[in-house]
């Protein structure tokens, strides 16, 4: 036997008299019951919910009616006198216990409620208008447990199967919608209820439904929805649901629901029905006028308030999608859509709305309709839930540890699952928009999935094309094949070999289009050009597929066999034939070697062969014999091979500066009308594996790119700004104190004194553009002279497009360098070069992208290196590392573009952080020294443009200069040249104070004493500014540590008549 355990309620423990049960005459078995109510299974709860209904029922049959006099009852009682005594003791506990918030009791009471309502309502006539009576009155509207018990209340009654009047039907309406608005958190289980009731009205009588909609609260809901005006999401599904029930006159004033169209029928919003009737005849039309673009954009306001608690959404939706999907529901069923509501709804309320928000919520939810809708679309309706933000959305949280990082990774999951079901045709659109929408973010995520999954249907297509162009090579009608060639070619990227039929097939079709001149130095037709493209670019998508450049190297090398084999000629009748020979002859064991540099290397100089026979004009002999000559020497140098013969010039040269003078000439060739982007790549590529093998000259000749002008304009009278820019440096020490009080702002920003403008402000920073040396510029001569030769014909226009282009591909090679060497010594001569380029792309005729891609780089990528090698350097550079800082400090003091000032700030503090690194007195000297002159031009110089955030980063990124810099510090204290930077600088040496150790600052006040006492005394009148707070910090910190050191007097000197009346002030404000 259970023990007696507490109770939800309990009736009155006095009246145990004239039929009224108290608590301690109830069986045991009897409370046991409400006990069990409460249990979170289900099935306990039904079982309990059945024996209790059971006693009472009993009870009933043995006649335990009250026979007591009517005065001495009351309520329940009173209403329910012809019950029994232990009926009416269940009603009035059960009634009271949906109250309870104890585990699941408001289901289990709710449910043995409509049991046992049921079995009185047939000896009790109106119990249904009683009961809700009791409810009224138990029930505090102002209470939340309360109005969730009263809901569970009234939903029990609609459960239960007893008649209920027109009159109770509003009754219980009107007290669902007073509940719904007393508490937001019951609305939604309001409306559940209410439906509910709505359809059991319908199916009871006809007349209860038309007093329902007559109830004046419902018409004044259902009239609402027009924009500007309230509608809560509840309320929108409430009109939803009852859009099948209502009279004409009532929807025609509806505004949620389409005006003069008839509701679909109740089944296919509550899912009772087939699919075959969901879809049929007015439910159908129901749902294209509902989903039709007018009313979609009329009713969207009214999903913005919608909840959207992790992990559910709001049941609206649910309802939306109910009547958009006929299929939708468990287990989803896949169906035919109409496309159009699709579109409409996917569009409208989904992409518009949902995914171009930046609420992480509503992105959630648009992520969780995706997943709901999928499963039930047919392969056709697939392509439609492909957005570009929706898209966007999954591929910016998929790789990042974000909110939406699962749900968007569970997304993909589901998407790339469906794909592998797709035919080809449909997959191909949806993998296409996918990378299209979502560049690399997601294109390799799908790639390498889709290739796999569409194995056998890739292998149908490229059959098909393939004999697509080898029948209408003949009738030259194959440029309708070539778009399709790209997607075909993506799909074996790591099976180049299977597209060797495909490529021989294209240049068939290129040898047939003109053969004859295909020497010649006409320009080639437009037949041909894309013909050629077609190959180009299908060669360049097989490269990116680094685990098989060894096959497609094979490929390069078995297609041009078959190219002069078609041309059946010998290698010496065209001018690439260096290149023709080295093919037939080039052999490397690539077991002593790295294969994927052998490959790339090779990969090169095939395609830069294949490129000499579609355009021989852009062929540049010089290239061509400096890549060969590179190629063997490299591997025989590394071999251990004797080297061919040089000239004493030749022998200074390093392999790998030729190396990447080769492929900056490469970078810079336009090709057109033929593609230049896969031999550019190439380029790169090759870069990218000999970035180990870089040297200085190597470096130089990446940076002398990036700092060519874009205009050579600009450049004229260089020497002329550089002596103005000396003039100004040495004039600068000198201090102007005229305008010092009208400096009490932060000077990062143009000062009123300053010359405004850009122009000027341009000049000055030319000044600190390095002079290339003559082996530079030598080194660029060949390069230079590629870049040029084909830009005599062009506009200005496009030689700046072409520069821009160039230089963009030269950041990529120095990107990659900095990601696979961060560590290497070379990196200290980047800041400054990638800063002058900066400066030239800032101007009006420069690009605001190359700046863009430029602050990227140096914020992103140089300020992460480590440059670990410059603790091993043994003879450092001291010139250009003073260059480099000195330049940079410049930029970052002097720049009037906010972006290129930022960028030199870090690139000064990266230059200190790495500098520290080295253990020579020279440079030691040289970081000390110019942090100081950091301290004084940001103190002293008018024209300095540095920011209050310079010197919290510059410490907390070098904290060794901390100590360095606080005895030019603490002289700023009382030398500044305005109150507002005196109150900075005390700002500063606060934060230093903080930092350093007692002893280390004690010995800086000991050997600065003049400056000591300097600030000591110069905080005087700034304490009895507004500006005290921080300065007061200061001088009780300083003053401790001076009674520490026992030296007041010492330390201070003669301003130590001062001190009693500053601590005074001190004493006075603390």
């Amino acid at each position: 036997m259970v023990a007696k355990r507490p109770l939800e309620t309990e009736g009155d423990p006095e009246a145990h008299a004239n039929g009224v049960l108290g608590a301690s005459e109830v069986p045991q078995e009897v409370l046991d019951c409400f006990w069990n109510l409460a249990s979170n299974d289900v099935k306990i709860r039904s079982e309990n919910a059945y024996i209790l209904t059971k006693h009472c029922e009993r009870a009933e049959n043995q006649d335990m009616r009250d026979v007591a006099a009517p005065e001495s009852l009351v309520g329940v009682d009173e209403s329910f006198r012809q019950c029994s005594a232990l009926t009416r003791y269940c009603l009035k506990r059960l009634i009271k216990g949906l109250s309870s918030s104890r585990q699941s009791a408001r289901q289990g009471f709710s449910l043995a409620l409509s049991g046992i309502v049921s079995l009185v309502a047939q000896k009790v006539e109106g119990s249904v208008s009683m009961l809700l009576s009791f409810m009224r009155s138990s029930f505090s509207k102002k209470d939340g447990q309360d109005v969730i018990g009263h809901v569970f209340g009234i939903g029990s009654l609609v459960k239960s199967d007893i008649p209920m009047s027109p009159e109770d039907v509003i009754c219980m309406s009107n007290d669902l919608l007073e509940l719904a608005d007393s508490k937001s958190f019951v609305t939604e289980a309001c409306v559940e209820v209410m439906v509910e009731l709505a359809y059991r009205t319908k199916k009871d009588a006809d007349e209860g439904l038309g007093q329902l909609f007559s109830s004046s609260k419902l018409q004044e809901i259902i009239g609402s929805g027009e924009k500007g005006s309230h509608l809560s999401p509840e309320m929108f599904t409430l009109c939803i649901y009852l859009w099948p029930l209502m009279p004409k006159d009532v929807s025609k004033k509806c505004h949620v629901v389409p005006k003069g169209v008839p509701g679909p029928s109740q089944d296919v919003l509550l899912r009772t029905c087939s699919y075959s009737k969901q879809y049929s005849g007015i439910n159908s039309k129901a749902s294209k006028a509902f989903f039709k673009e007018d009313h979609i954009v009329k009713i969207r306001h009214l999903l913005k308030n919608t909840t959207y608690c992790h992990p559910r959404a709001h049941s609206c939706w649910f309802v939306l999608l109910k009547l958009l999907v006929p299929g939708y529901g468990e287990p989803p069923l896949r169906c035919t859509i109409d496309l159009e509501s699709l579109g409409n709804f996917w569009n409208i309320m989904v992409e518009k709305e949902l995914f171009n928000s930046s609420s992480h919520e509503k992105k959630y939810l648009g992520i969780l309709l995706f997943k709901e809708l999928l499963p039930c679309l047919e392969d056709d309706a697939v392509s439609s839930l492909i957005t570009p933000k929706f898209i966007k959305c999954l591929g910016n949280n998929s790789n990042k540890q974000t909110y939406l990082n699962k749900a968007s990774n569970q997304a993909l999951q589901k998407l790339s699952e469906r794909v592998k079901d797709l035919p080809s045709q449909v997959a191909d659109e949806v993998v296409s928009k996918i990378s299209n929408y979502s560049g690399n973010q997601l294109g390799h995520y799908f790639k390498s999935r889709f290739n796999v999954m569409q194995d056998d249907k890739s292998m149908e297509g490229l059959a098909a094309i393939v004999n697509a162009l080898k029948i209408s090579a003949k009738d030259k009608s194959y440029v309708h094949h070539l778009p399709k060639i790209p997607g075909i070619v993506k799909k074996f990227q790591n099976q180049p070999e299977a597209c060797d039929d495909l490529f021989k097939n294209l240049i068939d079709a290129y040898l047939n289009e003109g053969a004859s001149s295909i020497d010649s130095d006409e320009e080639p037709t437009d037949g041909r050009a894309k013909i050629m493209g077609a190959l180009m670019n299908g060669l360049g998508i097989l490269s990116k597929a680094h685990n098989s450049i060894g096959a497609l190297v094979a490929l390069e090398k078995n297609l041009l066999k078959y190219l002069m084999e078609r041309l059946k000629r010998d290698a010496s009748e065209h001018p690439a034939d260096i290149l023709t020979k080295f093919r037939g002859s080039v052999a490397v064991d690539s077991k002593d070697f790295d294969s994927r540099k052998i490959d790339h290397f090779l990969h090169l100089i095939y395609l830069l062969e294949i490129y000499s026979y579609a355009n021989p004009e852009t062929f540049d002999e010089g290239v061509a014999i400096d890549l060969i000559s590179t190629f063997e020497e490299c591997f025989q140098r590394k071999k251990g091979k004797k080297k061919t013969a040089h000239t004493e010039e030749e022998e200074n040269v390093h392999w790998a500066d030729v190396l990447v003078d080769c492929i900056l000439s490469i970078l810079s060739r336009n090709e057109s009308p033929y593609p230049s982007a896969p031999l550019r790549d190439a380029g790169e590529l090759l870069f990218k594996y000999f970035t180990d093998d870089m040297t200085s000259a190597g470096v130089s000749s990446l940076l002398d790119v990036l700092v060519q002008e874009m205009d050579t304009s600009n450049q004229d009278n260089e020497e002329d700004i550089e002596e103005d820019a000396e003039m100004e440096a040495e004039e600068g020490d000198i201090t102007e104190d005229d305008d010092d009080d009208d400096d009490d702002n932060d000077h990062s920003g143009n000062d009123s004194g300053e010359d405004s403008d850009a122009d000027v402000a341009h000049m000055e920073l030319d000044a600190e553009i390095p002079d290339a040396t003559d082996e530079q510029m030598f080194q660029m001569d060949s390069m230079l002279g590629a870049y040029f030769a084909n830009h005599t014909k062009k506009s200005k226009k496009q030689i700046q497009d072409d520069m821009i282009t160039f230089k963009l591909r030269v950041i990529s090679c120095a990107e990659m360098f900095m990601r696979r060497s961060s560590d290497s010594v070379l990196l200290i001569e980047f800041p400054v070069p990638l800063l002058t380029s900066m400066v030239s792309a800032s101007r009006p005729e420069g690009s605001r992208v190359l700046q863009e891609r430029l602050s990227g780089l140096i914020r992103n990528k140089l300020v992460k290196c480590k440059c670990q090698e410059l603790a091993n350097s043994s003879t450092p550079d001291v010139e250009m590392l003073e260059q480099q800082l000195r330049k940079s400090l410049y930029l970052a003091s002097r720049s009037p573009v906010r972006l290129v000032a930022d960028c030199a700030t870090a690139a000064y503090i990266f230059l200190q952080k790495c500098l520290r690194q080295i253990e020579d007195e020279s440079v030691s000297k040289l970081v000390n020294d110019s942090a100081i002159a950091a301290v004084d031009d940001y103190f002293s110089k008018k024209k300095s443009k540095l920011t209050k955030a310079f010197f919290p980063d510059l410490f907390r990124k070098v904290p060794d200069l901390v100590q360095v810099s606080l005895p030019a510090l603490i002289e700023k204290c009382s030398s500044a040249r305005s109150a507002y930077l005196q109150n900075e600088a005390f700002i500063i040496v606060g934060n230093a104070l903080q930092t350093l150790g007692e002893e280390d600052v004690i010995s800086v006040f000991k050997s600065n004493q003049k400056a000591t006492a300097s600030m000591i005394e110069s905080s005087k009148p700034l304490l009895t500014s507004g500006k005290k707070k921080e300065v007061r910090k200061v001088i009780r910190k300083a003053f401790a540590l001076i009674d520490t050191a026992g030296g007041e007097k010492q330390i201070l000197g003669k301003c130590a008549a001062q001190v009693k009346d500053i601590k005074a002030m001190l004493e006075q404000n603390a």
